[in-house]
């Protein structure tokens, strides 16, 4: 029988069990808080794999230059957005993004302004270089929405193409379920999927990961062939790591070839194939 005043033994398991809890959870806390600033401070060693980030310089007369700048210089290749090394003017004289890209009312008829990224001008038709809602806004005409479906018995090869070409658009975290929706929400996508043809569903390789399945759907190859394996991987011959937010990803090593303009630009500038120089 127990004494009177005594403390039972269950509260006293109690209370030290509660006392180890609380001291797990703000060790917890804690560190967490500590690896939440190690990661702030490490982020941009995640995004410098390139040896150098410089923004100081000017585009002028070098917009999509095909050499690209070696360090300390900034960049004005079509490159240097992925890079982080642009020089400060590139969206201004390369890009000409200051207008947009459409239409309004008050820009029909404009003077040509070769500053401009598209025209509303009178000419811009011939010039082929009007902006996108062009037709709709200064002439009057139906959006491509509204328009009835055109069928095309025959297939019609652009210019310079000796095959009807491909053209992949690639929207992440879209769901199966939005090609369901009605035109009202989604009226673009509705006129993709109610004129042109579509799949219920696509089978996914895997691991099913972003790189991997846009690397398949380039080279029809499954990852283990063409080597993308996932989005974030290390490889023991590179001793390197690739990762969506790091710079490595460009190295053409990883995908086992490099861009077909590269080996042009390296004989330019005499530069061994194998090496980015």
């Amino acid at each position: 029988m127990a004494r009177r005043g005594s403390v039972p033994s269950y509260q006293v398991i109690f209370l030290f069990t509660f006392a180890i809890g609380v001291n797990i959870c703000l060790g917890f806390t804690a560190s967490r808080i500590k690896r939440a600033d190690t990661l702030d401070e490490s982020s941009s060693a995640v995004l410098s794999d390139s040896p150098w980030t410089n923004t100081s310089g000017s585009c002028k007369g070098r917009c999509f230059e095909l050499q690209e700048a070696g360090p300390p210089d900034c960049r004005c290749d079509n490159l240097c957005k992925s890079y982080s090394s642009c020089c400060h003017d590139f969206d201004e004289l390369c890009l000409k993004t200051a207008r947009g890209w459409e239409c309004m009312k008050d820009r029909c008829g404009e003077v040509r302004n070769e500053e401009n990224a598209c025209h509303c001008s009178e000419d811009c038709l011939a010039r082929g270089d009007c902006c996108t809602n062009y037709q709709m806004i200064c002439k009057g005409e139906s959006h491509w929405v509204d328009d009835d479906c055109e069928e095309i018995k025959v297939p019609e090869c652009p210019a310079g193409f000796a095959r009807p070409p491909l053209i992949i658009f690639s929207v992440d975290g879209f769901r199966a379920s939005y090609m369901k929706k009605s035109g009202k929400v989604m009226p673009n996508i509705e006129k993709l999927r109610s004129c042109g043809t579509h799949s219920p569903y696509m089978r996914p390789v895997y691991p099913t990961k972003t790189f991997p399945n846009l690397y398949t759907l380039a080279t029809g190859l499954y990852p283990e062939s063409h080597g993308i394996v996932g989005n974030s991987m290390y490889d023991p011959v590179f001793d390197a790591t690739f990762h969506l937010r790091g710079r490595e990803k460009f190295n053409h090593r990883w995908w086992g070839g490099q861009p077909a303009r590269l080996p042009e630009v390296y004989d330019d500038l005499g530069c061994d194939h194998s090496e980015i120089c």
